[in-house]
C-alpha cells in the first residue's frame, strides 16, 4: 500500500496539472454516467420483474382454479359407475359373472372411456370376482384379466381410506393416474376400483394459450410429486424449483441450468397441486439490456466529447500558469527585475501581483542580507576582541584566591573559587547540563549564600545516584534555589530551611525544591500556575520561573511539567520539576 502511494505521488509530481485535471474530470464523469446507467438499469429491472411476476401470477391464479375444477371433474366422472344400479348389483354379487354380465361391465367401461377425450387408459377392478377390465388409447378394445387382486395395487391403502377413498399419482404416459374405490355404504370395503390415466392436455392448453416461448410451467404435488415438468430440466433444477415453491415467498429466483431464473408459484385452491411458472431473467430483461447497451454506447460518446471539451477548456485556463512558470525559471537564473502580467481570472491577476511583489521583496532582502553579512563579520571581529574580558576576570579571581590561600584565608579562598566556578558554568556554551553538574553549582551558590546568612540558611540535598546523569536545562535548578532564598527571606521571615530531592517516579524524574519561607499569596499562586500551563502568557513577576517553563516546553515538547504549591499550615512552598526519564542517561551539549 505504501509503495502504491509513493507511485501515485511520483506520477503526480511528473504530470502536468492539465493532465491531472483532465483525468479527474474524466473519472468524475465516468463515475456519474456509470452510476446513472446502473441505477436506471436496476430500477427498470425491478419494475420489469414486478410486471412479469404480476402477469404470471394472474395466469397461474386462473389456471390453478381450472386445474382444481379439472380434478373435481375427474372425481365426479369416476363415480358414474356408482350411479349405475345394474353395475352395482354385478359388483356386489359373489358368484362368478355370466357372459351377459361381463358384456354389461365392458359396455359400461367403453361408455366411460369414450365419454372423455383426455383418457389415456381406464381400468376397472371387481374386487369380489378378482377381475380386471382395461382399455387404452393404443388398442380401442377391452382387455379382460382374471385372478387380479385390487389389494395388490401399490396405493391400495390410500384409495381405500376414509373419507376420500381416492389416490392420485404422477405417470410418465400422461398427467396423472387417478384411482377411486367404489363402496356400498355403510360398508367401507370396496366393491370395485376405477383407475383413470389422463393425458397432459389440460397443462398443454395452459402453455399454448397463456405462456410465451421463454416461459415454462411445472405442476407439482403438495409433497413434491412431479405431475408435469418442463422438458430439459435436470433433477437438481426440479428440486430447486419445488424447494422455492415451498417457501413463504410468492416469487423467487433460482439457478435453472446455471441460468438465473425468475419463478412464480401458486397452489390450487384445494392444495392438491402447486403450479410453478418460470422464465430466465435474461429474457425478462431482454429489451432493457438492449437499452442499457445503447446507454453505455451513448455514455462513452458523451465521455469522449466531455474529455475533449475539458482538455480544451483546461488548456485555456492553465495557459497563464505556463507563462508564470517561465517567469519563475528566469527568476531562478537571478533575474528579479522582470514582471509577470497574468490574465484570465481575478485569482490569476492577484497571483501575478503577489509574485511580482514577492520578487521585489526578495530582491530587497538579498541586498539587505548582503549588508547584514558585512555587519555580522564586523561584529565577529569585535566579539573575538571581547573574549579577552572573561579570561581577565577568571585570571583576577584566580589571583585573589591564590593570595587568600597564601594568607591562610580558607573561607575567602572557597568563596572566590565557588564564584569562579559559577561564572564559568554560566557563560560556557550548551543548553543542557547533567544533574550532577547542576547540583555541584547549586552547592557552590549555597556556600556563598551561607557565608552571607549564616545559620539563618539550612539546606538538605537528597539525590538518587541513578539520576545523576539526567540532563535538564542548565541553571534551571539553580534558579529555583535562588528564588526560594530571594522570595522566601522577606517580611517577618528571618530564617529559611531548604530541601532539595531528586527521585524517579512512574517513568519521570521528580526534582523538588521545598522551603519554609514566607510562601505565596493564593491569588498570586493561581496566577503563576495558570502561567506555568501556558508559558507564552505575559507575566511581570517570577520571570526566571516563566523562562524555565518556556525552556521546558521547547526542550521536551510539552511533556515536562513544573508544579507549584504553597500552604500556610504548615508553612511551605514547593516547586516540582517532572522530566521524562527517556532523556537519560547522557546530557548532550551540557556545561561543565
Amino acid at each position: 500500500m505504501r509503495n502504491r502511494f509513493h507511485q501515485i505521488r511520483d506520477w503526480r509530481n511528473r504530470t502536468t496539472i492539465r493532465k491531472q485535471l483532465s483525468l479527474l474530470v474524466g473519472i468524475a464523469v465516468s463515475a456519474a454516467i456509470a452510476l446513472l446507467i446502473a441505477f436506471n438499469f436496476f430500477t427498470q429491472s425491478r419494475a420489469n420483474e414486478r410486471q412479469q411476476i404480476d402477469a404470471l401470477a394472474r395466469v397461474l391464479t386462473l389456471e390453478s382454479q381450472r386445474l382444481s375444477n379439472y380434478l373435481e371433474e375427474l372425481r365426479t366422472f369416476s363415480l358414474q359407475l356408482r350411479s349405475n344400479s345394474t353395475f352395482m348389483e354385478i359388483a356386489a354379487q359373489a358368484e362368478p359373472l355370466t357372459y351377459a354380465q361381463r358384456e354389461d361391465v365392458e359396455s359400461a367401461l367403453k361408455s366411460a372411456y369414450y365419454a372423455r377425450g383426455d383418457l389415456v387408459r381406464i381400468e376397472l377392478y371387481l374386487t369380489r370376482q378378482a377381475q380386471r377390465y382395461a382399455m387404452d388409447s393404443d388398442q380401442r378394445k377391452v382387455f379382460y384379466t382374471e385372478d387380479v387382486q385390487a389389494a395388490d395395487l401399490a396405493d391400495y391403502a390410500t384409495f381405500t381410506a376414509k373419507p376420500a377413498f381416492e389416490s392420485m399419482t404422477p405417470v410418465n404416459t400422461g398427467l396423472l393416474r387417478y384411482t377411486r374405490a367404489i363402496i356400498d355404504a355403510p360398508r367401507t370395503d370396496p366393491l370395485a376400483v376405477v383407475r383413470l390415466v389422463v393425458d397432459r392436455s389440460a397443462v398443454d392448453e395452459l402453455v399454448k394459450n397463456h405462456l410465451s416461448a421463454e416461459e415454462q410451467i411445472c405442476v407439482f404435488g403438495a409433497h413434491g410429486e412431479r405431475y408435469a415438468v418442463a422438458d430439459g430440466l435436470t433433477e437438481a433444477d426440479r428440486k430447486a424449483l419445488f424447494a422455492g415453491a415451498l417457501g413463504q415467498a410468492h416469487s423467487y429466483t433460482v439457478q435453472v441450468g446455471a441460468v438465473p431464473t425468475l419463478c412464480v408459484a401458486t397452489p390450487t385452491p384445494d392444495a392438491a397441486f402447486v403450479l410453478v411458472a418460470f422464465k430466465p431473467l435474461e429474457a425478462v430483461n431482454a429489451a432493457l439490456i438492449q437499452t442499457r447497451n445503447a446507454s453505455i454506447a451513448l455514455g462513452i460518446a458523451a465521455l469522449a466529447l466531455t474529455m475533449l471539451l475539458t482538455e480544451t477548456f483546461i488548456r485555456y485556463i492553465t495557459e497563464p500558469l505556463l507563462l508564470l512558470a517561465h517567469r519563475l525559471r528566469r527568476v531562478g537564473t537571478g533575474n528579479f527585475k522582470t514582471k509577470a502580467q497574468l490574465e484570465g481570472s481575478v485569482e490569476l491577476a492577484g497571483l501575478s501581483e503577489d509574485v511580482n511583489r514577492m520578487m521585489a521583496d526578495i530582491d530587497g532582502l538579498i541586498e539587505r542580507t548582503y549588508v547584514a553579512t558585512l555587519n555580522e563579520r564586523t561584529a565577529q571581529l569585535t566579539a573575538l576582541e571581547a573574549q579577552t574580558n572573561p579570561h581577565f576576570l577568571f585570571n583576577t579571581l584566580q589571583a585573589i584566591g591564590s593570595e587568600a590561600l597564601a594568607r591562610g584565608q580558607m573561607e575567602l579562598y572557597r568563596m572566590v573559587t565557588s564564584l569562579a566556578l559559577l561564572l564559568r558554568y554560566a557563560i560556557r556554551g550548551g543548553n543542557l547540563a547533567t544533574l550532577q553538574d547542576e547540583l555541584n553549582r547549586v552547592r557552590d551558590y549555597l556556600f556563598l549564600q551561607q557565608a552571607r546568612f549564616g545559620d539563618k540558611l539550612q539546606v538538605e540535598v537528597h539525590a538518587d545516584d541513578a539520576l545523576l546523569g539526567l540532563r535538564l536545562p542548565k541553571l534551571g535548578l539553580l534558579s529555583l534555589v535562588e528564588n526560594s532564598i530571594v522570595h522566601g527571606l522577606r517580611g517577618e521571615v528571618t530564617s529559611i530551611h531548604l530541601q532539595l530531592t531528586a527521585a524517579s517516579e512512574g517513568g519521570m524524574a521528580r526534582l523538588t525544591v521545598k522551603d519554609d519561607g514566607c510562601g505565596i499569596l493564593p491569588d498570586q499562586l493561581a496566577q503563576l500556575n495558570l502561567a506555568l500551563e501556558d508559558p507564552n502568557v505575559t507575566i511581570t513577576q517570577n520571570v526566571g520561573l516563566m523562562n524555565l517553563a518556556g525552556r521546558f516546553k521547547l526542550l521536551y515538547n510539552g511533556r515536562a511539567r513544573i508544579l507549584l504549591h504553597s500552604a500556610d499550615q504548615p508553612r511551605e512552598t514547593t516547586v516540582t520539576l517532572l522530566i521524562p526519564l527517556e532523556v537519560y542517561p547522557h546530557a548532550e551539549g551540557s556545561a561543565d
